[in-house]
């Protein structure tokens, strides 16, 4: 019950459900057909404050008429100043539609007054900073500020003060009581730009200096006890060089290319491993979520590299299309362009998980057409299964398998096992289970299918013949559990 009003709620239930809310006289509607008519996105009312008490701990207040004022001052100030704002309009696409259904057609559209205001001011405070590579470090802190910092963000948990930021579903969810961080943030905020600045920035650099990795440490009994860091090299100090050329006159230098994956200014045959991670095929566009922080950087980098001068993240042949054998192709041209780059006795691998057949069909062909074959097959534990993607998911994936390939001319000493798929699949969960991982149905299925990879280059099977053995066993893990239940 309210205690100014005497209003009787349960939070538990709340007016929502799923695409529907009720209102007070408890009619159901269709929350998208409650948008505003002029085509502008749904409006918002602040209502309460997360504050800190003196000594540190956090409460809730309600708005005032002083804090709405404050948001009134931002309002004007907004109109009266010159900031580099973003301007482009959302593109339609599998992920921005999920957003322009709710009338965001532009990216400003994605942050309140107060937040354009903060952001801009920021921005223009960044590009003021004469040593370029700091300016351009402090821009890459800034563009970690956004992800927190609109009006797609929410707690994390009631009560942690933690801000989830807008990509935490993977795909442009309006909230539907979104949350305003502190741009500048203090000492108990996160995703602020203050807090990213010691999180993200400073700690990369103690990186450097001191490269480590972890050791989990348990008692005698094998339960997990900690983990202790330990020196793994001296300080990174590489140099960064343009060309092929450079790289191979200079002693620990290092290149970065952006561009296209499928046609790199390498010789043949000189790179030992390659290692990547390409697109989740169908589900994650990521050149349109990019756009999201392109149309922040765009306007005020596109003079410094032509590249940013395009209209959106956008370009001819990424790697992205719903469609299965567009797929296949456009990462079939990448791999194909890993294998000429590849010394004969090199490796590629990538993790990979999908909970369709036609996804590792796909990868399967995409392999097959650029001369590769897989060796080995890796599952690891890769997204918690509490993410915010897995939550809602019946049969959440927590795996990624890791594939292993070699150019088909140079795996034939690689045969496959004796054993069945049913007992690899078995042995592998035993392995992980033994480190306290459950595995899911969805789990199971991946493993499986990451072997039936192995067994399709070893007898070339061709795509039919792929779809038809992913989907036999993609049948039974789903029986197995039925019948374990």
């Amino acid at each position: 019950m309210c205690p100014h009003c005497a209003h009787r709620f349960n939070p538990q239930d709340g007016p929502t459900d799923g695409q529907h809310v009720r209102d007070s006289t408890g009619q159901r509607h269709k929350i998208k057909d409650l948008l505003p008519a002029d085509g502008s996105p749904p409006a918002h009312r602040l209502y309460a404050l997360m504050a800190l008490k003196g000594n540190g701990d956090k409460c809730y207040l309600p708005a005032r008429p002083h804090d709405h004022m404050l948001f009134a001052e931002a309002e004007q100030r907004l109109r009266t100043e010159d900031l580099p704002l973003p301007t482009l309009a959302v593109r339609p696409g599998h992920n921005t539609d999920q957003a322009r259904g709710y009338h965001y057609h532009h990216w400003r559209d994605f942050f309140n007054a107060r937040q354009l205001l903060c952001l801009g001011l920021l921005l223009r405070s960044i590009l003021k900073i004469e040593d370029q590579a700091v300016q351009e470090q402090m821009l890459c802190l800034f563009s970690s500020t956004l992800e927190f910092n609109n009006l797609f963000c929410s707690f994390k948990g009631e009560g942690t003060g933690a801000v989830r930021h807008m990509f935490s579903n993977h795909i442009l969810k309006p909230e539907r009581a979104p949350l305003e961080n502190s741009v500048w943030g203090t000492d108990r905020s996160s995703g602020t730009f203050s807090t990213l600045f010691e999180s993200r920035l400073l700690r990369a650099k103690r990186y450097l200096d001191e490269p480590f990795e972890l050791v989990l440490e348990r008692d005698l009994l094998g339960t997990r006890t900690g983990s202790r860091k330990f020196t793994a090299s001296a300080p990174l100090e590489a140099v960064r060089v343009d060309t092929w050329t450079e790289l191979q006159a200079t002693e620990g230098a290092l290149m970065v290319l952006n561009g296209n994956s499928a046609s790199l200014p390498l010789p043949d045959a000189c790179v030992d491993a390659v290692v990547t991670d390409p697109p989740y095929f169908d589900f994650v566009h990521y050149s349109e979520l990019s756009d999201f922080f392109y149309a922040w950087l765009s306007p005020v980098l596109g003079t410094r590299y032509p590249w940013m001068r395009k209209p959106d993240c956008s370009d001819r042949g990424e790697v992205q299309h719903k469609d299965h054998g567009v797929f296949a192709r456009q990462l079939g041209c990448v791999l194909s362009e890993c294998r000429r780059v590849l010394k004969d006795e090199g490796v590629l691998a990538f993790s990979f998980h999908h909970s369709r057949a036609e996804g590792w069909a796909a990868i399967h062909e995409a392999i097959a057409t650029a001369g590769l074959t897989v060796v080995a097959a890796h599952p690891v534990h890769a997204e918690l299964r509490a993410a915010s993607p897995k939550t809602s998911a019946r049969d959440p994936i927590s795996l990624d398998a890791i594939l292993v390939c070699k150019k088909r001319s140079e795996a034939t000493q690689h045969a496959s096992s004796t054993d069945s798929l049913p007992e690899r699949v078995a042995h592998l969960i035993r392995r992980l289970e033994s480190a306290d991982l459950s595995v899911s149905r969805g789990d199971r299925f991946v493993i499986g299918a990451s072997q039936l990879l192995i067994d399709a280059g070893t007898g070339q099977w061709d795509r039919d013949t792929v779809c038809k053995h992913l989907e036999a066993w993609r049948t039974e893990c789903f029986m197995r559990e039925a019948e374990s239940c």
